[in-house]
C-alpha cells in the first residue's frame, strides 16, 4: 500500500511540475478555443457515459455526466444510472488547457424492488488537446472517495464502506 501513496503522489507532483511549466507547450499561433459547448465520449473505457462540457468562461467549465447501463444484481435484471457534476477551472492556451476537477456523482442501482446509491466525490487533474478548433482529446487521471450503500455497492466497493480508488480516463470531445 505504501508504494501505491509513493508512485500516487510522485505521479501527481510530475502532473502538476507539467502543469505549470508548459504554458505554451504545442501552442499554434493565430488559433483561438472559440468553443462553448461540447460532447464527449470516453474512448480508454467501456462507452456508458455520456460527458457534457459547458466552457462557462474561457477558464471555468461545468461538466454533467450521465450514465446509463444494464446489470444483473441476484438473478434480477437492473439499471445502473450515474449522474454527476464537476466544476473544473483551466489554464494554458488555445491549443493545450490543463485543468483540475471537483465533482460529487451518484451511482444508482435498481433491481426488482430494491434501490442501492453510491456517492463519490471526485477531484481530477487533466490536460486537453485542442486537435482542432472543434475537437480535442483530454487525458484525465484522478481519483473518486466512494461512500458505498450499506446493502450493496453499485460502483463494487465494500457494502457500508468509505473507499478511494483511482481513475484514469481518455475522452474525446466534440464542440458545437
Amino acid at each position: 500500500m505504501k508504494v501505491f501513496f509513493k508512485r500516487f503522489i510522485t505521479f501527481f507532483l510530475f502532473l502538476s511540475l507539467f502543469a505549470v511549466h508548459s504554458e505554451k507547450v504545442l501552442a499554434s499561433e493565430g488559433e483561438q478555443r472559440n468553443v462553448r459547448f461540447g460532447v464527449g465520449v470516453p474512448v480508454s473505457v467501456p462507452i456508458d457515459q455520456l460527458l457534457l462540457k459547458w466552457w462557462v468562461t474561457d477558464d471555468l467549465t461545468i461538466e454533467p455526466l450521465f450514465g446509463f447501463g444494464m446489470v444483473s444484481v441476484d438473478d434480477n435484471k437492473g439499471y445502473n444510472w450515474e449522474l454527476g457534476l464537476e466544476v473544473a477551472p483551466h489554464w494554458g492556451d488555445e491549443k493545450l488547457a490543463k485543468f483540475i476537477g471537483v465533482g460529487f456523482a451518484l451511482n444508482l442501482l435498481k433491481s426488482g424492488d430494491e434501490t442501492y446509491t453510491d456517492k463519490l466525490l471526485v477531484l481530477e487533474f487533466g490536460l486537453e488537446y485542442f486537435v482542432k478548433q472543434k475537437l480535442s482529446v483530454t487525458g484525465i487521471v484522478g481519483g473518486n472517495f466512494v461512500f458505498a450503500d450499506d446493502d450493496y455497492s453499485p460502483s463494487g466497493s465494500i457494502p457500508g464502506s468509505t473507499t478511494f480508488n483511482t481513475a484514469s480516463a481518455l475522452v474525446v470531445y466534440l464542440y458545437f
